[in-house]
């Protein structure tokens, strides 16, 4: 976290994006919680853990405050782009 912004191909300059996985998700016909695509931003660590700003990159958003939560970042890859 300390590298966020630091260098000229910094996560604050180009944000990395992750995919959302909830249990709270709606399935697919193999029972498959679909991924939401976001971009990570602003990032504050915590006691509890990390939160982020987050720019959603398709039309599914979440909304309040999910426990639980998987979050696959993948920088090689931009979703929907």
């Amino acid at each position: 976290m300390d590298d966020w912004s630091k260098g000229n191909d910094s996560f604050k300059k180009t944000p990395p994006n992750a995919a959302i996985v909830h249990a709270a998700l709606k399935t697919n016909d193999k029972g498959i919680a679909q991924a939401i695509p976001v971009e990570l931003m602003n990032p504050v660590i915590t006691t509890n853990g990390w939160t982020f700003d987050l720019l959603y990159l398709q039309g599914n958003k979440l909304e309040g405050r999910l426990e639980g939560v998987s979050l696959f970042v993948d920088p090689a890859f931009v979703f929907g782009r």
